[in-house]
């Protein structure tokens, strides 16, 4: 397609006995909105998508994903392969690995789909790049090697079970600040973090049993009810800081969780709290000599 810009390396090693080997490397440069996809829609081989510079897209099973600098994606092998440049201009680099355990290699790791990772490390695709094409049998197998060390650098210096407490941590923070948003939803937050909503979503659901979406009512919900029982706001403007454009969505809202109108909890309340102190005040005079 004219505007793509790539170059290839491929591997000569298919005839020496690996468990994996270097398939193909390359750099792809794709101008905003031009696309790309598998003309072998039975590629064999696992093929990791390093961002270098840019934005681009990529699709799964008609999942789309975004691709940023030094964010990381991966296809299996049986997978088309699809993308689409979105900024005026998006660098990436590929590497391509094949033979018996390639799949099962990849998996092994437990990486997301797509994720964010460590500066892009360069010096190992030079190395890459340099002995791709040599045929002594002691060199092919090292650059099996530098496999292992690619996919050490895409999983991230920190780990991935640190990596996602700090973004779930992180949504938190951005659940918090931003109720009064209407717009606050899965896919705002996901564009924030820069993970894909169903990397997101898993995370959650994994780390503390609910969704993102759950925990954006969840956190409406209490702060809802403290402006109803701790102020004298009117409905609407509770409403607007909870994130709610309409009155009668919040009240549907409201009544769902408590059975009650907005105005109705905030009488309940406030005269549950005028009868704590009288019935204090009761129970002392009783006692008293």
């Amino acid at each position: 397609m004219a505007g793509i810009k790539y170059k290839r390396l491929e591997s000569a090693s298919a005839s020496l006995p690996m468990p994996f080997r270097i398939y193909s490397t390359g750099e792809k440069v794709l101008t905003e909105n031009e696309t790309e996809r598998s003309q072998d829609m039975k590629n064999q081989f696992v093929e990791l998508i390093w961002g270098i510079s840019g934005i681009g897209e990529v699709t799964l099973y008609g999942e789309v994903f975004q691709i940023r600098e030094n964010e990381v994606f991966y296809y299996l092998p049986g997978e088309p392969h699809f993308f689409r440049g979105i900024s005026p201009e998006w660098k990436s680099r590929w590497l391509c690995f094949d033979g018996p355990f390639a799949e099962a290699v990849m998996l092994s790791y437990r990486y997301p789909r797509l994720q964010s990772s460590c500066a892009f490390p360069e010096d190992l695709f030079r190395r890459i790049d340099q002995g791709i094409c040599d045929t002594d049998p002691v060199q092919i197998r090292t650059m099996a090697g530098l496999i292992l060390e690619v996919l050490a650098r895409a999983g991230g210096s920190s780990g991935h079970g640190v990596h996602s407490g700090l973004i779930v941590k992180r949504c938190f923070e951005l659940i918090e600040s931003n109720l009064s948003n209407p717009e606050l939803d899965v896919s705002m937050l996901s564009g924030l973090l820069r993970v894909h909503r169903s990397t997101l979503t898993k995370l959650f659901s994994e780390r503390i049993g609910r969704t993102p979406g759950r925990c954006i009512l969840d956190f409406r919900f209490e702060l809802a009810k403290t402006l109803l029982r701790g102020s004298n706001l009117p409905i609407g403007e509770v409403a607007a800081r909870c994130g709610f454009t309409e009155i009668g969505s919040f009240s549907r809202f409201i009544r769902r969780g408590t059975g009650l109108s907005p105005l109705a909890y905030r009488k309940e309340e406030h005269l549950s709290r005028e009868k704590v102190p009288a019935a204090a005040d009761a129970a002392g005079k009783e006692n008293r000599p």
